[in-house]
């Protein structure tokens, strides 16, 4: 079950989307679709600076889809807590700080990363390193899909006596449909009122060729590393998303419909899924315009799902 999700420990690809969030906090214009001063942090000036230097059509693509899906999934978050969720829970959560931002949540609601613990230990340590506080709150669940499953790993985690969200984003495009049908069936056993946040790969031939990460960046080495040998190769050019993953090591193993997400998403027991709409996600990007060129995505890729 669920064996795909951070099967690899310090994933490029979650380093490459918490580079876009980075970007967007440091240099793209206002409004910000989404607040992340944490983002930053995890890179050095000069990491950042080289990454805008190469940006490009691509690039503030794929930033866009990464910042409105994640304001999207914390909005929705939000929004179940105050119905009753009792806590949230961030699959595959890679770089992402929701749990340190806690954007819109009381200071007393658990949120629980789970992640491949080589993955999390890395992240706690550049958290550290750029003095950042973890509220008491957040927990990191350190699981290590080999060896065991989510519900195993969750198990004594979180409570079961009430809603829980789960947040899955940029996940489900690497784990086989097998393992996709067993983490919704999953969460869909969760007490009712339960809601699931999660992203796809969209099933258009254009999609993962349209959208890239910062190649310069994505398979950078840290500031201080040496520089690539023979036996370390320099970073990939910048390749369509879908191909830059493939190259890392972390192919997409599965493409959908909006129309497909949500027919396994009600045959797994789901009661109620909606998409963000189109219209509703380029409220967030504000007047048009913007002066950074970013433009909201062209299809959504993102939907919620309720037990």
């Amino acid at each position: 079950m669920e064996r795909g999700i951070s099967q690899r420990p310090a994933s490029r690809t979650a380093e490459g989307v918490a580079l876009s969030r980075a970007l967007h906090h440091a240099f793209d214009a206002p409004p910000r679709v989404l607040e992340d001063p944490i983002a930053p942090l995890f890179f050095s000036p000069a990491q950042l600076e080289a990454a805008r230097a190469e940006d490009s059509p691509g690039t503030r693509m794929l930033r866009s889809h990464v910042v409105l899906r994640s304001r999207w999934a914390e909005e929705c978050a939000a929004s179940a807590v105050e119905r009753g969720a009792g806590a949230v829970v961030v699959l595959g959560a890679g770089w992402d700080t929701f749990s340190v931002r806690r954007h819109g949540l009381p200071a007393c609601i658990p949120v629980i990363e789970v992640d491949h613990p080589a993955s999390q230990a890395e992240k706690v340590g550049r958290l550290a390193a750029a003095g950042v506080a973890v509220p008491a709150a957040t927990r990191f669940v350190g699981v290590d899909f080999a060896k065991s499953s989510l519900e195993e790993g969750l198990q004594g985690v979180i409570p079961s006596s009430c809603p829980i969200v789960f947040v899955c984003l940029g996940v489900i495009m690497y784990l086989a449909e097998g393992d996709i049908a067993s983490l919704f069936s999953f969460v869909a056993k969760q007490p009712a009122g339960s809601e699931l946040i999660v992203s796809f790969a969209p099933n258009s031939p254009r999609f993962g060729a349209q959208v890239a990460f910062h190649g310069a960046s994505l398979l950078a080495a840290p500031a201080a590393a040496p520089q690539p040998t023979a036996e370390a190769p320099p970073p990939l050019p910048a390749l369509g998303a879908q191909a830059q993953a493939a190259a890392a090591g972390e192919p997409w193993l599965s493409l959908h419909s909006p129309e497909g997400i949500e027919a396994q998403l009600r045959a797994a027991g789901f009661s109620e899924v909606r998409a963000l709409s189109l219209a509703k996600g380029a409220e967030f990007f504000g007047p048009l315009p913007r002066a950074d060129s970013l433009l909201p995505p062209a299809r959504v890729s993102v939907v919620s799902a309720r037990v």
